[in-house]
């Protein structure tokens, strides 16, 4: 861990007595929540490759905090899919490099739509795939109408718990007729008035994507 921190601040200068202290503080709460050491220093090594940072104690506390999060974030989406997580943790790198998308925030989101699929029964190959789509259409609102990722994961989240109105931000019109009709189309169901709400989970994504 101390080798890796080095080479990663190898040309920066910084008064030893902060930095220490910094670090005696990260160590005991890395301890204290047992993250594994060489995984966070992978992810410390990714937070900083995309932000600056000084050796200030307070720069070390946030930066370090931060990789912490995203570790978590990895953890959460690796218990609820398994090895199926990869394909969101990929995505996540992707859309970071090439748009400046938060990892932390797309990979909690996946992992909370996963969850969601995996409840409504689907398996976790299956569940990772809906949720990356769920993810990048939460990241494409956010671009379209200059609010933020989490906003709009948070939105979509809602949709799916079946509260419309966060979604309304976007101009997005899921109405109940909407739904029923989509459902019938998608011959999910016979008429409205036998909506499940698989039937409507199903119809209200097929919506979003439509839009």
């Amino acid at each position: 861990f101390g080798g890796k921190l080095a080479s990663l601040f190898v040309d920066i200068k910084a008064d030893a007595t902060p930095f220490d202290s910094a670090m005696d503080s990260i160590h005991a709460k890395l301890t204290r929540s047992n993250v594994a050491i060489g995984t966070f220093a992978g992810n410390v090594a990714a937070v900083l490759a995309r932000s600056s940072v000084g050796l200030l104690a307070g720069g070390f506390e946030k930066t370090f905090g931060a990789a912490s999060e995203l570790n978590n974030a990895i953890s959460r989406t690796q218990t609820i899919l398994g090895p199926a997580s990869e394909a969101i943790l990929k995505q996540a790198d992707q859309l970071a490099g090439k748009y400046g998308v938060i990892k932390t925030e797309y990979i909690s989101a996946a992992a909370a739509f996963a969850g969601s699929f995996k409840n409504a029964g689907k398996d976790a190959k299956s569940a990772a795939a809906e949720a990356i789509k769920l993810a990048d259409l939460g990241a494409d609102l956010a671009a379209r109408y200059s609010g933020t990722n989490d906003k709009a994961f948070n939105a979509i989240r809602s949709v799916l718990k079946g509260e419309m109105d966060p979604i309304e931000d976007y101009i997005v019109q899921l109405g109940e007729r909407n739904i029923a009709e989509e459902a019938v189309r998608l011959g999910l169901v016979k008429t409205a008035g036998a909506m499940t709400n698989t039937a409507k989970q199903a119809s209200v994504l097929s919506l979003l994507y439509k839009q």
